[in-house]
């Protein structure tokens, strides 16, 4: 890979850690339009679906059951 394109992709992906560290401090203070809000913010059209009724609950349910699996695995 060229060195121009690599410093590009690294520009792109920059701050990906922030958002996971950001996403991480929501999920672990349970406030669950918190999290909500993380995900309308970043996947509007994604999350427009689940957004009708209480649905977005358990939809970051899902996720919180997700992440707390994935804790124990490491």
């Amino acid at each position: 890979m060229l060195e121009r394109n690599h410093r590009i992709l690294l520009s792109f992906f920059e701050g990906l850690d922030e958002e996971a560290n950001d996403l991480a401090e929501r999920l672990t203070t349970g406030d669950d339009e918190s999290v909500w809000a993380w995900f309308r913010q970043r996947y509007p059209k994604a999350t427009k679906r689940v957004s009708e009724g209480r649905q977005w609950r358990q939809f970051v349910t899902a996720v919180r059951e997700f992440y707390a699996e994935e804790d124990h695995l490491h």
